[in-house]
C-alpha cells in the first residue's frame, strides 16, 4: 500500500516516522510538507496552490494543522490518484468546521475517494474501505496483549498502536508494573510520551482530544488485562 502523508509540523512528522519504523515492510510511506495557504485561496482556487513532492498513492493521510490545508484535500487526492483518505483532527482548530468537513467528504465521495475524519486519530476504526481498513490493522484505536504473573505485568505487546506510536512506549514501560497500578500508569505514560493531541475543548466530542486519547489507552489496557486474567483463570 502506498501512503502519502500530508504534514505541517512536528505532529505529522512524528506519525510519519512511526509508520516507517513500526508499519509493515510492504507499505510505502512518502511524506510531504503542505504549505500555509490563505483560506480564501484554498476555498476558491485550490488548484492554484503548488505542493512540492506529490506522488501517486492509494491512501492519503492528512495530518495538517490548518483548516485551509484540509480544503485542499479533493485537489490533492485527484493529483495523487488516491482511492482513500484519513483526516486527523487532533485539535478542533484544525477543522474547517463540521459543515465543510461534510462538504469535503461528499466531494471526495463523488470523485470515488473514501474519506474518514478521525477525532482524534487514535479513535480510528475500520470503515469498510480496503485501504483505510488495511491501515487500521496496524494503527488506529490502540490494542494491547499482556501476560500476568503474581499480579504483575510480565510481558506486553502491541496488537494495534495509536498512529503516534504511544502504544509501543506504553507497552514497554508497563512491564513490571503491578496489575492494580496499570490503569493509572498507562494514563501517565501517554502524557510522558507525550501525547500531542490538544487540550482544547472540541464541541463535537464534548471533551478535549487529549482526554479522549487517554480514555482510549485506559480502555485498551483494561481489555488486555481482562483477556490476560481469563487465560490465567
Amino acid at each position: 500500500m502506498k501512503i502519502l502523508v500530508l504534514s505541517q509540523g512536528r505532529y505529522g512528522d512524528r506519525i510519519a516516522d512511526t509508520l516507517r519504523t513500526k508499519g509493515p515492510s510492504h507499505w510505502s510511506i512518502h511524506a510531504i510538507r503542505v504549505p500555509s495557504v490563505d483560506y480564501e485561496q484554498a476555498l476558491d482556487e485550490p488548484e492554484s496552490v503548488h505542493i512540492e513532492g506529490l506522488t501517486e498513492c492509494d491512501l492519503l493521510l492528512s495530518l495538517c494543522e490548518e483548516p485551509s490545508a484540509t480544503l485542499l484535500l479533493p485537489t490533492i487526492a485527484e493529483r495523487a490518484g488516491a482511492s482513500s483518505a484519513i483526516v486527523a483532527i487532533d485539535d478542533p482548530k484544525w477543522s474547517p468546521g463540521p459543515g465543510m468537513e461534510t462538504q469535503i467528504s461528499e466531494e471526495l465521495r463523488r470523485a470515488g475517494v473514501s474519506c474518514v475524519f478521525a477525532r482524534p486519530l487514535c479513535t480510528l476504526d475500520p470503515i469498510g474501505d480496503p485501504f483505510v481498513d488495511e491501515f487500521t490493522k496496524f494503527f488506529g484505536r490502540p490494542e494491547f496483549e499482556f501476560e500476568i504473573s503474581n499480579d504483575t505485568i510480565v510481558a506486553a505487546s502491541v496488537k494495534r498502536s495509536a498512529p503516534c506510536g504511544s502504544a509501543f512506549f506504553i507497552a514497554e514501560k508497563l512491564v513490571g508494573v503491578k496489575v492494580k497500578d496499570v490503569l493509572d500508569q498507562a494514563g501517565l505514560l501517554l502524557h510522558y510520551y507525550p501525547c500531542l493531541a490538544s487540550m482544547e475543548y472540541d464541541p463535537l466530542l464534548n471533551e478535549t482530544p487529549m482526554h479522549i486519547a487517554g480514555f482510549e489507552v485506559k480502555k485498551a489496557v483494561y481489555r488486555a488485562l481482562r483477556r490476560a486474567r481469563q487465560r490465567t483463570a
